[in-house]
């Protein structure tokens, strides 16, 4: 096993760039701040970030912190340019050097820049909007620093390698090698912009790629313009041209990447996580019990003031990722869900499973009644507890000092003089026995057009009192400052759940499992994700994270597949079960960057050799 020790950088610096550094906005963000361990153990002083400032997520993302001489001297140069940078620490808890960039005073540049692309490059941008624009503003300014870093008397004779994550930060690139500027670099991209819009509109995408390539068909031209990301996508087309190394995520991603941007990788940088800041399963047994006693208060108040369920051992199964219904497989897991309720209905089995889709929406509010059943419940929950240390002490006295034949009836009396009627009273406007549980926990600003309530409709799932699969869509960020409704974070989640079901069929890496496996949860993933064909090579143990077969699959059998697996799970004995995730937290040990991280030492250098040893 290759580990942190076997292989050392030869850059003297090492610039990393995303727009997800300090500025959470998808996977990425995962990517960059769980690897910094890693490279600061390759880098030490020499690493740092570069970054997009945006204000509200810098107040606390982001420590400002003296600039030092070695970049005064920058920062005044950009200064007068309109690009101001902020240098500091990323607040994560190894502090890594970084520099934010605020473009507020260099946008009005941004036709001049996409000119220059079109000069250049021939980057079709005459259709763009601001989503495109404001990356491309930040990412030549990041050229423009490194620039002026490399030309720098403080950088001199300083061997500089920088790396670029997906084109959000590709054009610096762009505008570097236009420059001749003696730097290596590095272009990674985490999956297509094109492949991902193809393949929301195509299910048989990833079969259609292999066979393309197999066969050795070409990307029809102008495909980008069919899809209306011409300028995304050609801005790919040449960071991976012109980049000193190109590199993606995964073996799924690199035929992708193959396929759509003409080019394979030179290094594969599958993506990993720091587990010494996991927990350990005795750690993680504790929080299984707490996290899994919280979601299920939630349950009670979410169900039972419309009929009673079971919640001595229930089922707790859910799936989370982006609102992209077909490529996140949202489909396959409410067609599974769809199957089980009907089997489980038919076996007249009493388990009760509680499905959850944690996918982001465009919402309005909670819904009404889902918060008030929240405060009854958690009204009820007080008041108990208020009453807990007065029940304990008047009842040891009536069963030390009452005569035998007069206990029942001190008891009583006892009950009575309580707060038991103010209880009955807030139980009975607690119910609604008329009614069914809704199956969004919010109120969409679009409801009757949502995919995933359309479906749940049409498959039946629709939380009636004899159905044994019960779902919830939560389609908010969660977050244990949320008091009204699920008060937990995304982390404590998975803990009390008893499966995660992740079946993409477009997914170029897929944290999601690893993440799940990292907090000693079973999960299902498939062959089309990048971690799920990864594992498929490398995995030398059975269980714990399922692997779906999609290849030459229909989506009826895809479906009938990972229904089975859901059963089979479903009816697994404790005992078993509990082996699971002993088995998928092993599963997650080989994606540890201290295994993982020298794939990007080796890009880094495979750069380097292309810039100095020429």
């Amino acid at each position: 096993m290759i580990s942190e020790k076997d292989i050392k950088p030869k850059a003297d610096v090492f610039f990393e760039s995303s727009y997800e550094v300090a500025n959470k906005v998808g996977g990425i963000y995962t990517v960059v701040r769980s690897k910094i361990p890693s490279m600061l153990k390759y880098y030490g002083e020499n690493y740092f970030l570069i970054g997009f400032y945006n204000q509200s997520n810098a107040r606390y993302e982001f420590i400002q912190t003296k600039t030092p001489p070695e970049f005064k001297e920058i920062f005044s140069a950009l200064q007068k340019q309109g690009i101001k940078c902020f240098y500091g620490e990323w607040a994560t808890p190894d502090k890594p050097k970084t520099i934010l960039i605020d473009i507020g005073q260099f946008k009005h540049k941004v036709n001049e820049i996409k000119s220059r692309l079109w000069e250049w490059y021939g980057i079709d941008s005459i259709e763009s909007n601001w989503w495109f624009d404001e990356p491309v503003c930040w990412s030549w300014a990041v050229g423009v620093l490194l620039e002026q870093i490399v030309k720098s008397k403080n950088f001199k004779g300083k061997k500089i390698v920088s790396q670029f994550h997906e084109w959000m930060s590709g054009i610096g690139l762009l505008y570097l090698k236009h420059q001749k500027a003696k730097i290596g670099t590095v272009f990674t991209t985490h999956a297509t912009m094109l492949g991902r819009t193809m393949a929301s509109c195509n299910k048989n995408f990833q079969s259609m790629i292999y066979e393309s390539l197999r066969k050795g068909y070409a990307l029809p031209e102008r495909e980008e313009y069919k899809y209306r990301v011409q300028a995304k996508h050609q801005t790919e087309v040449n960071c991976a041209k012109y980049a000193d190394a190109f590199t993606t995520v995964s073996e799924v991603t690199g035929n992708e990447a193959h396929y759509i941007l003409g080019k394979k990788p030179d290094v594969l940088l599958p993506n990993g996580l720091t587990l010494d800041k996991y927990p350990s399963m005795e750690e993680l047994a504790i929080k299984h019990i707490e996290h899994k006693k919280e979601i299920i208060k939630f349950l009670k108040a979410y169900f039972l003031p419309y009929y009673k369920i079971n919640t001595e051992d229930p089922r707790l199964l859910f799936l989370s990722g982006r609102y992209e219904f077909t490529n996140k497989g949202i489909h396959f897991y409410i067609n599974a869900l769809a199957m089980l309720n009907e089997q489980l209905k038919k076996e007249k089995s009493n388990i009760d499973v509680f499905a959850f889709i944690f996918v982001p929406a465009d919402i309005v509010s909670e819904k009404e009644e889902v918060v008030i059943s929240v405060e009854k419940i958690n009204a009820i929950e007080n008041d108990i507890e208020q009453m807990y240390d007065e029940f304990k002490e008047t009842l040891l006295d009536i069963f030390c000092q009452t005569k035998l034949d007069e206990i029942d009836k001190e008891i009583k009396e006892f009950l009575i003089q309580t707060k038991m009627d103010n209880l009955k009273k807030q139980a009975i406007a607690f119910r609604r026995p008329d009614e069914t549980p809704p199956l969004c926990a919010f109120n969409l600003r679009n409801p009757n057009e949502d995919p995933i309530l359309e479906s749940l409709k049409s498959h039946n799932l629709l939380n009636r009192e004899e159905d044994r699969v019960k779902v919830i869509f939560y389609p908010a960020y969660l977050s244990s400052t949320d008091s009204r409704l699920l008060s937990m974070d995304y982390d404590e989640i998975v803990s009390g759940c008893s499966c995660g079901v992740f079946p993409s069929l477009y997914e170029p890496w897929g944290y999601t499992p690893v993440e799940a496996g990292a907090l000693g949860l079973a999960s299902v993933t498939t062959n089309f994700s990048g971690y799920g064909k990864y594992l498929s090579r490398t995995r030398k143990q059975k269980g714990g994270i399922y692997v779906l077969d999609c290849n030459n699959k229909s989506e009826e059998n895809i479906s009938a597949d990972l229904y089975k697996l859901l059963l089979n799970f479903i009816k697994m004995p404790k005992k078993e079960w509990v082996g699971q995730k002993y088995i998928a937290k092993k599963l997650v040990q080989n994606v540890d960057w201290k295994i993982l991280s020298k794939n990007y030492i080796t890009a880094h250098n495979f750069a380097y050799n292309k810039v100095f040893k020429k």
